[in-house]
């Protein structure tokens, strides 16, 4: 590779979230995004490009991009929660196995509300005391 040759994604999907970006954004976005999914022993995703685009370039654009895209998966996963199962013809086994997924649902959900409110609680704080001021 020649110096200053740009090492981009061969996944097209890939590129093409990339490509949203500032072209001199790119390289240092795919970088990151790159390092995000080593830790998780994964391969980059466009998930992990917007984390990284995040970090790098957190322009009210991106920002609005990423919130947007958030409230989009939380509202699809409402959705699909909402359901009435009629469990009166399940088993033992099958109540438990349900259970024990409906507790992972809880889990999960309980850590996203909790990173959600330890960020929110100090912009309140924020917006009141410039609201005071």
């Amino acid at each position: 590779m020649a110096a200053g040759e740009m090492v981009l994604p061969d996944n097209e999907h890939l590129a093409r979230q990339l490509a949203v970006y500032p072209e001199r954004d790119r390289q240092l976005i795919w970088q990151r995004a790159k390092q995000i999914a080593a830790r998780n022993n994964e391969k980059p995703t466009y998930q992990t490009i917007r984390d990284a685009a995040l970090e790098i370039v957190p322009s009210n654009k991106i920002k609005e991009r990423w919130t947007k895209d958030l409230l989009r998966r939380l509202e699809k996963a409402a959705r699909a929660l909402k359901m009435s199962p009629d469990f009166t013809i399940l088993g033992l086994d099958s109540m438990l196995k349900i259970v024990f997924e409906l507790v992972k649902i809880r889990q999960a959900l309980d850590e996203i509300q909790m990173l959600a409110e330890n960020r929110a609680a100090p912009l309140m704080r924020e917006q009141i005391r410039k609201e005071e001021a």
